[in-house]
């Protein structure tokens, strides 16, 4: 699971990326990219610390942030 999270991350940040054929993104569409990300990312963590066997509630405040 954790090498499937970093692949998409990886194509996630890719694909709204800006390449050398692209023009230049806007500002807006450079901070829906930024938040994507970020979105990403907090759910790929949340998803690795779901998987814990238990949990206490250093763990499940993490989650909660993650998802806040």
């Amino acid at each position: 699971m954790r090498d499937i999270n970093k692949v998409l991350l990886a194509c996630f940040a890719a694909a709204l990326g800006r390449t050398p054929d692209t023009p230049k993104l806007s500002p807006a569409a450079q901070r829906n990219g930024k938040t994507a990300i970020r979105c990403m990312r907090a759910t790929t963590d949340f998803c690795l610390m779901a998987q814990y066997g238990g949990h206490m509630w250093e763990t499940i405040e993490y989650m909660d942030k993650y998802l806040g």
